[in-house]
């Protein structure tokens, strides 16, 4: 599979390549007509490029002794993004990095998330196309030819009723949801001078367990990842019934389908464990070309892309999510069918590995 994918992204990407590399030379000869020299951020991306190759072709003799350092292109761009494609049917590696990310990271930074794409790449676990580079591609090619030609983008169109009545229902829920903190409050005691049993009547008990029932479902709907577990198991429990009632199954043919889709459950589990345990490869690999834990640490957090991880990162700050990392790994779930670990959990699990015999050894060949 792997001469067939360096094939196939070799014959089918080539233009990408080739406008990103048009880009870097435009974007290099522009500043060297205004400032009368070569652009420093290319000279930074190479330089970290190559001591980051030569640390970890060091460290992996046998594994990456035979591999090539990569291509750099300094790509304009107001993200922070970094990725590697393939070029010359696998021989070789284009390293693609935006000047955002060149001028906002020290050295040691820019090294961490060099190497770990290098890793990435020389592990053969990396995207055959990111979707970064496929929209910044996109932008370019088609965007912006539109915009030189006066073709400017209609104006959006105003909400139709179907968002108004969506974003109505979203109110009603969240009042249903409120309502079930305010009734929980009162039977766990919160309010000691109202006690909520004496209001109820003989005749009304009944009512008062199916308000407990509905505040325990409203509570665990609320709770991080009980959403996403409901729907799951009632996925589970109705698609092995409706296939029944449809295609006229019989009974043990139904229990057949819920065992496959157990079993389908569980491999794309299994799945998106490995790619998780991936990501952490990845991470020890980019602090081993960087060696340094702290700026690792800090390119990791500065370089998150996921919205619940940069709403994280900016409301604990840098120094308070190293400290909490552990904490609240342990605290918060872990999304069965994500592929991408938690921005806490990559913090928690470096530092633990830093700390390892495994890592102290690998940092002395260093």
């Amino acid at each position: 599979m792997e001469p067939l994918a360096s094939f196939v992204s070799s014959v089918f990407l080539w233009p990408v390549r080739f406008h990103f590399r048009l880009q870097a030379h435009i974007n290099a000869a522009e500043q060297t007509m205004r400032h009368g020299r070569a652009a420093d951020m290319s000279q930074v991306l190479s330089q970290a490029s190559q001591q980051s190759c030569q640390t970890l072709k060091q460290l992996f003799r046998q594994q990456m002794g035979q591999k090539s350092c990569p291509e750099t292109l300094l790509i304009r761009s107001a993200q922070m993004r970094v990725s590697i494609l393939p070029s010359r049917f696998g021989r070789r590696t284009v390293l693609m990095a935006t000047d955002t990310l060149v001028s906002q990271l020290s050295d040691s930074e820019l090294r961490f998330l060099l190497g770990r794409e290098m890793g990435r790449a020389w592990l053969h676990h990396s995207e055959l196309l990111s979707p970064w580079i496929l929209q910044h591609f996109l932008r370019d090619v088609i965007l912006f030819p539109l915009h030189v030609i006066g073709l400017q983008p209609k104006e959006p169109p105003m909400p139709k009723r179907s968002f108004k009545q969506w974003m109505l229902l979203r109110r009603w829920v969240d009042g249903i949801a409120n309502a079930c903190d305010v009734y929980r409050g009162l039977r766990s005691g919160t309010w000691s001078d109202l006690d909520l049993d004496h209001l109820w009547m003989p005749q009304t008990r009944p009512m008062a367990t199916g308000f407990d029932s509905a505040t325990a479902l409203c509570v665990r709907l609320r709770a991080p990842g009980g959403l996403s577990a409901l729907g799951t198991a009632a996925v589970g429990s109705a698609v092995p019934r409706l296939a029944a009632l449809v295609f006229s199954l019989s009974a043990r043919e139904e229990r057949q389908l819920k065992r496959a889709l157990r079993l389908g459950t569980w491999g794309v589990g299994l799945w998106a464990a490995k790619s998780r345990a991936e990501i952490f490869s990845f991470d020890r690999v980019g602090f081993l070309a960087a060696g340094d834990l702290d700026a690792a640490t800090r390119a990791m957090i500065m370089a998150a892309n996921a919205p619940q991880d940069v709403a994280m990162a900016s409301l604990l700050g840098t120094e308070e999510l190293v400290k909490q990392a552990e904490y609240l790994t342990s605290v918060l779930p872990v999304s069965y069918w994500s592929r991408q670990p938690s921005l806490h959990a990559r913090v928690a699990d470096l530092n633990s590995w830093v700390h390892s015999p495994l890592a102290r050894a690998a940092l002395r060949e260093v």
